[in-house]
């Protein structure tokens, strides 16, 4: 029987008692250990753009594994002060939490775009149940992939995990998205991880890094199917002097608070496409069905017309006959019809009539239909704006509470960004 590898070093770095050792895990901080394990990798376009929140290209440190093909680690990628921004967007933005300190350290994990299936082990795509990719977060990812010359990357999904200490991520594979040619990209933030990277099977022993906070890797070519997991959260005190003068950055409340308006903003329109398409759906409805009364009553106004015809018709036919049995009753037979004809035009004067006022009371409700939405759209968009107004205004003392609160949670958890290309 094979040896299961991999599960024997995932069961050591998880175990508590005795503690495991740590020399064999490769950390990126130690000089040595870069030297040994790693080959520096050119970043390219050093002058070119990058998205908000990033740091300058010029100051990225990219590394490629040597001892596993295909794994890129990049280093200096954020600033101290971009991470605390990335970890509140996580807590804030990406769950429903809103930096609930009952509710936050109860989280796990939380899904960005495209919903994965646990149960199936694959990715939903009914658009119904899947949300639209943070295009903050897209744009850096897409900015990492060029960077690595995979210049048609799009991220589509991504599983925010949200590490307490004792936590660990089993051994698995990534094989759910259908192009398994892009690569998947890891975001780390706060307390560091040992990360363990084997091959396609348990079989091969697992390489183990130290992730820490800010290290981005890159999982491509034969990395990007090989098993990994996490066994192990370890209490960095290095965190603490990351995050510790950045509490009175108003440029960072500044920063969340433009971010916070532009989603609102964003969230708004969204609404008012809706409400625009709602109404514009019921326009057509409503004009669908004036088109069908219209051509009711044509089609019952032709078979009126035709209905006479076959009466007169009839009547010439009697009258032939009656002319050739006697000529006596001709006035009266004329007269006969003369009077049916008038009642004839009486009563389809009378239904045109009707109908025309029935034409324009519907008309008329309709205006009043539309009217008494536009009116309920303007207020409802007047009081949006007043809410908008209101939320603009709240004291700057919350943000700089939850920034406390989120700087407080890294010191004790690790939250982890995997975003993924899913389609072709």
């Amino acid at each position: 029987m094979t040896e299961n590898l991999f599960r024997n070093d995932f069961k050591y770095y998880k175990q508590r008692v005795p503690a495991p050792s740590l020399d064999a895990v490769i950390d990126s901080r130690n000089p040595a250990h870069v030297a040994e394990h790693f080959m520096e990798i050119h970043v390219e376009n050093k002058d070119g753009d990058i998205p908000k929140n990033m740091n300058l290209k010029a100051k990225w440190r990219m590394f490629a594994s040597k001892r596993n093909p295909g794994l890129i680690l990049i280093l200096d990628l954020f600033t101290p002060e971009q991470e605390l921004y990335w970890a509140y967007t996580c807590l804030s933005l990406y769950t429903t939490s809103q930096v609930d300190e009952g509710l936050v350290d109860k989280l796990r994990w939380s899904t960005l775009g495209y919903h994965h299936n646990w149960d199936t082990k694959q990715y939903n795509d009914d658009d119904e149940n899947n949300a639209d990719f943070p295009q903050d977060l897209a744009a850096v990812a897409k900015c990492i992939a060029e960077a690595l010359r995979h210049q048609r990357y799009k991220a589509e999904a991504a599983i925010v995990n949200f590490y307490p200490p004792s936590s660990t991520l089993s051994g698995h594979t990534d094989h759910s998205e259908h192009n398994l040619s892009a690569p998947l990209i890891s975001m780390s933030l706060g307390q560091s991880a040992v990360f363990l990277l084997g091959g396609e099977t348990t079989e091969q022993k697992p390489v183990p890094y130290l992730l820490t906070s800010g290290s981005v890797i890159v999982m491509d070519k034969s990395a990007r199917l090989s098993y990994h997991a996490v066994p192990r959260i370890i209490c960095d005190l290095d965190v603490d002097n990351r995050f510790i003068d950045l509490l009175n950055s108003s440029e960072l409340v500044l920063r969340i608070q433009q971010d916070s308006r532009i989603q609102q903003d964003s969230r708004i329109q969204q609404d008012s496409r809706i409400q625009q398409d709602s109404r514009i759906q019921q326009d057509s409805r409503l004009q669908q069905d004036s088109r069908l009364q219209e051509e009711s009553r044509l089609q019952e106004e032709s078979s009126i017309q035709q209905d006479s015809r076959i009466q007169q018709d009839s009547r010439i036919q009697q009258d032939s006959r009656i002319q050739q049995d006697s000529r006596l009753h001709k006035e009266s037979r004329l007269q006969e019809e003369s009077r049916i004809q008038k009642e004839s035009r009486i009563q389809q004067e009378s239904r045109l009539q009707k109908e025309s006022r029935l034409q324009d009371v519907f008309r008329n409700k309709i205006e009043q239909e539309k009217t008494k939405k536009t009116k309920q759209e303007d207020e409802s968009i007047n009081k949006m704006n007043a809410e908008n107004k209101n939320e603009e205004t709240i004291n700057k003392l919350k943000i700089y509470e939850d920034l406390t609160f989120v700087k407080d949670y890294l010191r004790t958890h690790r939250i982890n960004l995997n975003i993924r290309q899913v389609n072709f």
